[in-house]
């Protein structure tokens, strides 16, 4: 007898027999109209679909698997509150023992910036004052940020330099109209850092045509020095220091605990 196999999901019908071929082409066409209704279905071979519903389980049992294995590193990343705050008290305390051993370091270097700070300003008014024929004023400031200077002696809160036109010692106003003693350079020191200058004029400073550092009737101050000093501490305290002006734009630097 003629019969109808399944070979590959395709009918063949014995060739002898044409009622069979008819009979394989419509079942055929029934498995091609199932198959574009259902393209995922498995039913039209035991076999088949014996195999995709077991590749279909190991698949989802892999992926559950990665899945649960992916789920447990994510859950391993990161800190907890307990191993954080352990870690943040440990900086606390190293940082806290560090601080004095760093303490004088700091200092030291605030001096030294107040220093190159007020020796710019030096030479900067010493060059204004040769070229504007002297009568240049280098004046503390009684008030600055955070700051109220003490005496005359005190340069803590700063200075200003400006031009005195009418040589009377006082800067005059500074309008649109007049802007001959107008400010010209202001300053400030840190404010941790002491400084104090001997000798000068009621708080000021000075300059002649030859920027030769002077009193208001025009005397030579000698050996005029600057004390940089940290709040708090002394001049014989490591870091502490003396700017001395030995003459027209000469400056030397010694320790705090030295003469000039």
């Amino acid at each position: 007898m003629s019969r109808c196999r399944l070979s590959g999901n395709r009918h063949r019908a014995d060739r002898f027999d044409p009622s069979v071929r008819a009979i394989c082409a419509e079942m055929q066409l029934l498995e091609t109209s199932f198959r574009a209704k259902l393209p995922n279905c498995g039913c039209f071979r035991a076999q088949e679909s014996s195999r995709n519903r077991s590749g279909f389980r190991t698949t989802t049992g892999h992926s559950m698997r990665r899945l649960t294995e992916s789920t447990q590193q994510y859950r391993q990343r990161g800190f907890t509150m307990t191993e954080l705050m352990v870690v943040v008290s440990m900086v606390g305390i190293l940082a806290a023992i560090a601080l004095p051993a760093f303490q004088p370091l700091i200092e030291r270097w605030r001096n030294r910036t107040a220093s190159e700070e007020l020796k710019n300003s030096l030479y900067f008014a010493r060059s204004k004052a040769i070229q504007l024929g002297g009568n240049l004023v280098i004046e503390r400031r009684e008030i600055g940020p955070k700051c109220v200077s003490t005496g005359n002696d005190d340069w803590s809160c700063g200075w200003r330099i400006y031009f005195d036109g009418n040589r009377d010692g006082n800067q005059g106003a500074c309008t649109n109209a007049d802007d001959t003693e107008c400010t010209i350079q202001e300053s400030n020191v840190p404010p941790t850092t002491l400084l104090a200058v001997a000798p000068n004029d009621g708080g000021r400073l000075f300059m002649d045509r030859s920027g030769r550092i002077t009193d208001k009737s025009g005397a030579i101050l000698n050996k005029v020095s600057f004390d940089i000093i940290a709040k708090g501490k002394t001049l014989s305290t490591l870091g502490s220091s003396r700017l001395c002006i030995t003459g027209p734009g000469k400056f030397k630097q010694v320790n705090g605990s030295e003469s000039c």
